[in-house]
């Protein structure tokens, strides 16, 4: 083999390696080019991903802020409930205390007007009774004034 046959020949492997790293090189660059366009994409969505999560770590602020204030309006109106409870529940003990004394006021008068009734009608037996002893009594002294001897003195 000669010298220029020999030299060609490597010229030809030396091509046919340089076009096989040049390929590789292309493909590398456009693999290369390609992660980078998908760690763009991925920059793109993590960062909006890290604002979204910065908007909801601000309405969780925000949501804990009113919770509070929800939990001490609660408060505030669970101790009012009870106030208004227990006011009422004064007002309805004083009804009753005041229910329980006119009924009994009402008990005390139906015995009062009772026994008034009852002293009216013994105070009318004994009236009458009285009424016939002096209609017996004045039926006795019209017998006495009838009497020849009696009722001329």
């Amino acid at each position: 083999m000669n010298l220029r046959t020999l030299n060609t020949t490597l010229l030809v492997v030396l091509l046919v390696g340089c076009a096989m790293l040049w390929s590789r090189e292309l493909r590398l660059r456009q693999d290369f080019a390609e992660e980078s366009k998908c760690q763009g994409i991925l920059r793109t969505a993590l960062t909006e991903e890290q604002s979204r999560a910065s908007g909801l770590r601000e309405d969780l602020a925000e949501l804990r802020v009113q919770l509070e204030k929800t939990q001490a309006q609660r408060e505030e109106a669970l101790t009012a409930a009870s106030r208004q409870t227990a006011e009422f529940n004064a007002r309805t003990e004083k009804w009753l205390d005041a229910q329980r004394h006119w009924e009994g006021a009402v008990k005390e008068r139906d015995t009062r007007i009772s026994q008034m009734i009852e002293r009216e009608a013994l105070l009318s037996s004994r009236l009458d009774e009285a009424a016939q002893r002096v209609q017996k009594a004045a039926d006795q002294i019209r017998e006495l004034e009838k009497r020849p001897g009696r009722g001329q003195n």
